[in-house]
């Protein structure tokens, strides 16, 4: 097997990469969006954890090149995002109940 990297493929893949981490961790600017109309709940965000994992790690997979290592470098933060995001939801909510008194 002969190995054989260009400038375009690295660039590629970097740029691949770098984009779509960049939008996978605005998943808190998102949910805070989504919680203000109503959309996101914090306990529609609990209940569905195992779902987000599983999605979690197949957007990682996708991502990332077929190695487990830098998936989980990719998920964990990802992960952390997501639990963040459920206190943003839970946040905003509880400013939602409190301007409705």
């Amino acid at each position: 097997v002969e190995n054989t990297f260009s400038l375009t493929n690295y660039i590629g893949f970097l740029t691949m990469f770098i984009l779509s981490s960049g939008i996978i961790f605005e998943l808190p600017i998102v949910v805070y969006f989504l919680s203000k109309l109503g959309i996101l709940t914090p306990q529609l965000m609990r209940d569905h954890r195992k779902h987000a994992v599983i999605i979690i790690l197949f957007v990682s997979a996708v991502i990332t090149p077929a190695d487990i290592g830098t998936q989980i470098l990719v998920f964990v933060p990802v992960y952390f995002l997501y639990e963040i995001s459920i206190f943003i939801s839970a946040r905003v909510a509880k400013n939602r109940e409190a301007e409705l008194k």
